[in-house]
């Protein structure tokens, strides 16, 4: 075979010119072939475990948030001071639990969203975590206070 470019002669089964590095037409095949195994659609499962665990983790800051209620119920109702102590002790602790599971389980959804193709856990983490969000602020806005 002679190389349409510089004349140089080489083997039939070559893909380039050894002299000038034209692509012999066997090289197109080869190199059509590899296109084809090369361009098929990659699927990117980086971002699914960020996806998973954001969406685990709001899940679990909305039960949080929801115990918030109850607690806030059983402080309002508790008729002695050693009661309304402990309600408030452990409103405070899933409060704190509530919001740290926010935070991290939005930048688990976030990161999510960045790097998997398939975001339909990362969004529902972000959002169960905004709505576990607004109701904890919900829940300290009914907070008795002393007047």
């Amino acid at each position: 075979m002679f190389c349409f470019r510089c004349g140089n002669e080489f083997d039939d089964g070559a893909n380039f010119c050894p002299k000038c590095g034209l692509i012999s037409s066997t090289g197109k095949i080869a190199i059509a072939k590899a296109k084809k195994v090369d361009t098929k659609p990659r699927v990117s499962r980086v971002g699914r475990p960020f996806s998973y665990i954001g969406f685990g983790m709001s899940l679990g800051a909305l039960l949080a948030t929801s115990l918030l209620f109850s607690v806030l119920q059983a402080y309002q109702n508790s008729h002695n001071a050693a009661d309304a102590i402990i309600y408030a002790f452990w409103f405070i602790m899933l409060f704190i639990i509530a919001y740290a599971l926010d935070g991290v389980s939005l930048a688990f959804s976030i990161i999510g969203l960045k790097k998997s193709n398939k975001k339909a856990f990362a969004i529902a983490g972000f959002v169960i975590s905004i709505v576990a969000i607004v109701l904890g602020l919900l829940c300290i806005c009914f907070l008795p206070t002393n007047s």
